[in-house]
């Protein structure tokens, strides 16, 4: 069995699973503090592996380590939300626009991989799998990022933090079958060669997503 990036799973893999779904299921909020031994002690597994999965989620924009502070799920403010939704957006308009200037979106089959990514977006949609369909989306931007044919304005898109914005999505009112079907809407225009119009999808996806966060760093009245 594999992790979400191609390797052999470990336990440490289970650890970040874990962690993860306590955050979908808001048992874990936005500046709350996470505590190694806890953790260890819920999971029955040493303090070490806890630590590496602590290191990497730190790594992925979700948890926040101060000194005599301790760990906290990351927090987030108004201003932190408006930075990201500027950047973000920019980033994969400029994906587009590099792709198109080199030629690299001529292929016939350079949109395979986007359209198993659309397909999966919508069948987890369906099956009310939200956790993967973070995932397939994520890839799905990912994969749109990659058609510019630079590693370095891929490496810029994943240095974002996107899992942990789209994992606070749940403390928002987000429909996600509507999210899915804007990714259809969106890969059309692009397999169309209507870039003026896939640019237009892209700035109105990320501007409704924007408007969906609740003001503020904490909504402690939303935990399960």
């Amino acid at each position: 069995m594999v992790n979400l990036y191609g390797k052999r799973r470990s336990t440490k893999d289970d650890v970040i699973d874990y962690l993860l779904d306590c955050v979908l299921e808001k048992k874990l909020i936005p500046g709350e503090k996470i505590v190694e031994t806890q953790v260890a002690r819920d999971m029955g597994l040493s303090q070490g592996v806890i630590r590496e999965a602590f290191r990497d989620l730190s790594f992925m924009g979700f948890f926040i380590s101060e000194p005599y502070k301790g760990t906290h799920l990351r927090s987030f403010s108004d201003r932190d939300r408006e930075d990201y939704y500027e950047v973000r957006p920019f980033l994969e308009r400029t994906a587009i626009d590099w792709a198109i200037s080199k030629g690299l979106l001529e292929g016939k089959d350079v949109f395979d991989t986007l359209s198993e990514n659309t397909r999966q977006i919508i069948s987890f949609a369906e099956q009310g799998n939200h956790r993967d369909q973070i995932f397939s989306d994520l890839n799905f931007h990912k994969n749109l990022v990659a058609l510019s044919g630079s590693s370095s304005l891929v490496r810029s898109w994943e240095a974002l933090g996107n899992l942990y914005w789209f994992f606070i999505h749940y403390f928002s009112s987000m429909d996600m079958l509507t999210e899915g079907k804007k990714h259809v809407l969106l890969l059309d225009s692009l397999k169309e060669g209507n870039y003026e119009k896939a640019n237009y999808l892209l700035n109105i996806h990320f501007d409704q997503n924007r408007k969906l966060y609740p003001s503020g760093a904490t909504r402690l009245e939303d935990r399960h």
